[in-house]
């Protein structure tokens, strides 16, 4: 394979974790914001002041999201999965950076080829 198309191969491939990357941190924030403006008064049920789904909008996006999802009734049974998964969707999008980032600085050392006899 030549080198152009691996360069080229390679850009694409991240650009498109880039775009995943963005959603997934942009995403559970703008439907937040976009729920709270439309549904006020199921968050504040769910929540005892603002500051608390404030910082949960920063630090814990998918957590916040699923709680609000799920709050309605009490926390029964099955609710505790939804609210796990967006617990393992914070971490994941937490130290997701952190492995595509040491993946990206991995160095490929060409070997020389031998001189011909």
């Amino acid at each position: 394979m030549p080198h152009g198309d691996y360069v080229g191969d390679v850009v694409e491939r991240f650009s498109m974790c880039c775009l995943f990357a963005s959603l997934g941190l942009i995403g559970p924030r703008f439907a937040i914001i976009v729920w709270w403006i439309i549904d006020q008064a199921r968050w504040e049920a769910a929540f005892d002041n603002f500051f608390v789904a404030f910082v949960g909008l920063f630090l814990a996006p998918w957590t916040t999201f699923m709680y609000v999802i799920v709050f309605r009734g009490g926390i029964t049974g099955f609710d505790w999965i939804i609210l796990g998964i967006g617990v393992f969707a914070d971490i994941v999008s937490w130290t997701g950076g952190g492995v595509s980032g040491r993946q990206r600085y991995v160095v490929v050392e060409e070997v020389p080829t031998p001189p011909n006899v």
